[in-house]
């Protein structure tokens, strides 16, 4: 704790809790109510109390914001006169106490191996030209497409899946390797995607690079909600992306994940799913432990993670050995890369 008050939660349920596990119960003092006392007045013994008696008490305590919606709770503190607070900004799974230990027994102890980026894709290819990026903060960066664009150049993998597109740019960077491309995700008006825009001061360019192609089939669904199992579609490379995952519990990952891998054949087929890096793993157990939940044993020793870019990868056994070298890092190299910019300009027809 950076100071001795204790901490009022105010936050969506399964953050709530998520943040009470990570501040501890000894440093919570109080839940405030948006939703919570609907089943009962405490949670894990904390008290539930109402926005009227926060009023009341707030200047003893630190006010946390523990919501993926932060102006919403923001406007609700402010309105009550309520102006200083923070924010749980831990992007995290969410998951209860209950929940987490019941997969307990099949955590591995085993952490994934990590490797450097850039050796790997120097022995891959020298010319890996990515084509549309945005550099926006909420989708993956120039390495992780280079990552994407390599590995499915090397194997001459040709049908790609992808649970969680957004406005389209890892489509888009193997679109003219492959074969067969099939995109789940959320419609490109939902609301995350409208708000996300808006702030940017933008027309809503959700699915901008996923238009006007022939060879893609867009399943327009929740990926949570989406039955994996009934698809005949064997992709030779899945890639995940775990921001489309953040609003649910442990649990519920676990089992739809466990779904997702009903379609793949684990021998032949690459897996790389993003926003994981090799400090969020070793700080946050819990994605290590759903990649070890939601896959057996013998197939963990098949992830990587990488020292800069922002994902993982799952290599098919016949592929490892050109992975397993470059575990080893080399203190005195340091790698760097040659960019050329070429800029082009986007334009939504309203």
């Amino acid at each position: 704790m950076m100071d001795n008050k204790k901490i009022v939660i105010f936050g969506t349920p399964s953050l709530a809790k998520s943040a009470l596990l990570y501040y501890g119960n000894e440093n919570v003092k109080y839940f405030v109510d948006n939703g919570l006392n609907k089943i009962k007045n405490e949670i894990d013994n904390i008290e539930i109390i109402d926005l009227e008696k926060l009023k009341s008490i707030y200047k003893d305590f630190k006010i946390v914001i523990a919501s993926t919606d932060k102006k919403e709770f923001e406007k609700q503190l402010v309105n009550n006169g309520i102006y200083e607070y923070s924010w749980f900004n831990i992007k995290c799974i969410k998951y209860n106490c209950e929940e987490t230990k019941s997969y307990e027994n099949k955590k591995s102890e085993n952490k994934i191996k990590k490797i450097s980026v850039g050796a790997l894709l120097e022995s891959f290819d020298d010319d890996l030209n990515i084509k549309n990026m945005i550099f926006s903060k909420v989708v993956a960066g120039v390495l992780e497409y280079s990552l994407i664009r390599a590995v499915v150049k090397k194997y001459n993998l040709k049908k790609y899946l992808e649970i969680g597109s957004f406005i389209g740019e890892s489509v888009d960077c193997v679109y003219d390797l492959c074969d067969e491309l099939l995109s789940i995700g959320l419609p490109d008006n939902n609301e995350n995607n409208i708000s996300f825009f808006n702030e940017k001061e933008l027309e809503n360019f959700s699915g901008y690079f996923l238009r006007n192609k022939k060879k893609l089939k867009r399943i327009i669904e929740n990926p949570m909600n989406f039955d994996f199992s009934s698809m005949s579609y064997k992709p030779d490379i899945l890639y995940v992306d775990m921001e489309n995952f953040y609003n649910y519990e442990l649990n519920e990952i676990i089992d739809k994940l466990k779904n997702v891998i009903s379609v793949i054949d684990m021998s032949k087929t690459f897996i790389i799913i993003r926003s994981i890096n090799d400090n969020y793993l070793y700080k946050n157990k819990q994605i290590l432990d759903i990649i070890n939940c939601f896959l057996d044993e013998k197939y963990s020793k098949n992830f990587f993670c990488f020292d800069l870019a922002f994902c993982c990868i799952y290599v098919p056994d016949k592929y490892i050995d050109d992975f397993n070298k470059f575990e080893k890092f080399n203190r005195n190299e340091l790698y760097s890369y040659s960019l050329k910019i070429n800029v082009n300009e986007n334009i939504m027809d309203v």
